[in-house]
């Protein structure tokens, strides 16, 4: 009778502890869709929880191909939030994954690439502060621009701004005109292009 007991309490236990309280930390595990279906709601309190649970936050996700880390992973996710308040609660997960121990792996040698392009300037600095590279992607990421450029063609001033100040080379402002022209030209307005055009801009440069 003793040792059923026994196993019934180990089987509650183990059925009570999440499967990330000692290995990982997932992100999709913390990150859902939100009720609207056009956003993300970041599960903060569930994070913390887990990590103070002891879970992983340099984990690997080996599932994905190629290798991501967990805090790749949060960065990627929380720079597509929309929403001004999510993107406080999402910077606020970065900092607790930090917090708990995150550093920047080898699998993060292109971390900077979404909140660049998204213009995420807090998530930006505090990678930059991390030690991420403003400068160059790594050799096998499928990016012809680097960081800055990104930056300028998505009409980030700010962000550019950042980087160059983190040791990246202006783009000249033609440069920046004509990266910007092209992809407003696929994505923007008539009278963005038009602006564009008195700035400089040519119609067939690359």
């Amino acid at each position: 009778m003793t040792t059923r007991i026994l196993l019934i309490v180990v089987l509650a236990m183990v059925c009570a502890t999440p499967a990330w309280s000692t290995e990982k930390t997932k992100a999709s595990d913390f990150v859902r869709s939100a009720d609207n279906g056009n956003d993300l709601v970041v599960d903060l309190p569930g994070l913390v929880r887990a990590l103070r649970s002891g879970a992983d936050p340099n984990w690997i996700n080996g599932e994905n191909k190629p290798a991501t880390s967990t805090l790749g992973d949060f960065v990627k996710l929380i720079s597509t939030l929309r929403d001004p308040q999510g993107d406080t609660v999402g910077l606020q997960a970065i900092q607790a994954l930090i917090a708990a121990g995150a550093k920047l792996q080898p699998e993060d040698r292109a971390i900077l690439y979404w909140p660049v392009a998204r213009g995420k300037t807090d998530i930006v600095a505090l990678l930059l502060d991390m030690g991420a590279d403003p400068t160059a992607w790594p050799k096998n990421f499928d990016e012809t621009l680097s960081p800055v450029e990104i930056a300028a063609q998505e009409g980030h001033p700010a962000m550019v701004d950042l980087l160059v100040a983190h040791g990246a080379s202006r783009p000249n402002e033609r440069e920046a005109v004509q990266l910007r022209f092209i992809q407003v030209a696929t994505f923007g307005t008539p009278e963005i292009l038009d602006e564009l055009l008195k700035k400089g801009a040519s119609v067939n440069g690359k």
